[in-house]
C-alpha cells in the first residue's frame, strides 16, 4: 500500500525541494521505497495591498508503508 506525505516549502522553491529530496533518496539508497515525488503547479498571481504575497506551497511524496 502506498501512502502520501506532504512537504511544506516556500512558493517558488518547490522544484528545488523535489530535486533535493530525490538526490537524498538516491544517496541513501531509498529511491525504490518512494514511487513518486510530485510538485503540483498552477499559475496564480495574488497581489494584496499592491504587493505580491509569498504563498506557502507543497511537494507531495508517495511511499510504501
Amino acid at each position: 500500500m502506498m501512502k502520501w506525505y506532504i512537504v511544506q516549502s516556500y512558493s517558488g522553491f518547490e522544484k528545488k525541494v523535489s530535486e533535493q529530496i530525490q538526490e537524498e533518496l538516491d544517496k541513501a539508497d531509498l529511491s525504490d521505497h518512494f514511487d513518486q515525488v510530485l510538485v503540483p503547479t498552477q499559475d496564480v498571481t495574488e497581489i494584496k495591498k499592491g504587493k505580491k504575497t509569498i504563498a506557502v506551497s507543497y511537494t507531495h511524496l508517495r511511499a510504501h508503508e
